[in-house]
């Protein structure tokens, strides 16, 4: 089949990293779709190390090509969506307008539903990666609109008053001997893997932390946010912890993973004001063999198992009296945890279904 990926991510990263966030979802799946042997095409904000065509070799022939397009300069707001539609709608229209291809759009308002209304027959998917900053629905019959998790997709339905499902993300799966024991990386420090910004609740896991008496780490980008005041904040709650609460900030991959691999456990405290539409991190850190720590929100709920592979928690006061219990969580149920629901490939497959599905003109997906 012949794909289209649209994405207007801020950065957009080689697609063999593994950091994380929207630019590296999108980029494993461009790479897992043309893999399975699809022509697929990329488009997204300059900056790509893949921008041109690529051809995808199996066994020493070619069974699909890549073609990354760069755009417009990349702007972690989203305030370049205007601009970028502008200059892949030619393409997006000529090519991809039929109902013998898939457009799978990654972009916060979606203009391709414009170009939609002008196509009827193109097959296009919409997938949301956070909360709404609109209130009414798609003009198109059937926008095929996709979440992230299960509490996702009932947000976005609710808000919206239409329906929309859900495919899990999923992430590369690092790999370990054959005969690592998990236990041997296990540090003391509950590691807090998120974005520096209020809604997030860094303050609240750095409060988790110092109640109990427990290190803790704060890893972030503190650069795309809107508020610089919350950073500084965070970095003089750590300094005035006595010790507990160490800041780090923007980190780079490989320092990212090692931190993850000697942690005791990830903390996450996201306010209930705030809908966590996946939780990235924690896949991240159950792949480390890492229990989770953290409030009931979201997608969170779709990945945690309470007492299995982690804590959930309705409170920050009811989430202190997990720590002392983390040490009885089994670290392979939740490496199995990734294995068994949130790799990349698996992602992909469920994608490629559904594409395959909507091709074959099969009602159920007309929603």
């Amino acid at each position: 089949m012949k794909i289209l990926i649209i994405s207007s991510a801020a950065i957009p990263a080689p697609i063999t990293d593994s950091y994380g966030g929207l630019e590296a979802l999108v980029g494993w799946q461009t790479m897992e779709f043309a893999k399975a042997g699809h022509d697929v095409t990329l488009v997204t904000t300059q900056g790509s190390s893949w921008e041109g065509c690529h051809p995808i070799m199996l066994d020493g022939k070619q069974i699909a090509t890549m073609n990354v397009i760069g755009t417009v300069e990349p702007s972690w707001d989203g305030n370049n969506e205007v601009g970028h539609y502008e200059m892949y709608k030619g393409l997006l229209e000529k090519e991809f307008s039929g109902s013998d291809s898939i457009v799978l759009d990654h972009t916060w308002l979606a203009f391709s539903y414009l170009s939609k209304q002008k196509y009827p027959e193109m097959n296009l998917l919409h997938v949301h990666h956070g909360m709404l900053g609109f209130q009414t629905p798609p003009p198109v019959l059937h926008p095929r609109f996709l979440g992230l998790s299960t509490y996702h997709a009932q947000f976005l339905s609710n808000v919206l008053n239409i329906p929309s499902r859900h495919i899990h993300n999923g992430i590369p799966l690092v790999q370990f001997p054959p005969d690592y024991d998990p236990t041997s990386d296990k540090g003391d420090y509950l590691l807090s893997l998120n974005r520096i910004s209020a809604e997030k609740g860094i303050h609240d896991c750095i409060d988790v932390a110092v109640s109990t008496n427990t290190p803790i780490k704060i890893v972030g980008d503190d650069t795309k946010v809107q508020s610089q005041e919350y950073v500084n904040q965070i970095i003089e709650r750590c300094r005035h912890s006595n010790g507990l609460a160490q800041y780090l900030g923007l980190v780079d991959n490989n320092t990212k993973n090692n931190l993850i691999l000697k942690c005791k456990a990830l903390i996450s405290c996201p306010k209930q004001t705030w809908l966590e539409a996946f939780g990235l991190y924690a896949v991240e850190g159950m792949a480390y063999y890492k229990p989770i720590l953290a409030l009931s929100n979201g997608g969170l709920n779709d990945i945690i198992f309470h007492g299995n592979n982690g804590f959930l928690a309705p409170n920050t006061e009811r989430l202190k009296e997990f720590v002392e219990k983390l040490d009885g969580i089994n670290p392979t149920n939740c490496r199995q945890t990734v294995e068994q629901n949130f790799t990349k490939e698996i992602m992909a497959s469920k994608y490629l279904d559904m594409f395959q599905k909507i091709l074959d003109k099969d009602i159920t997906m007309n929603w």
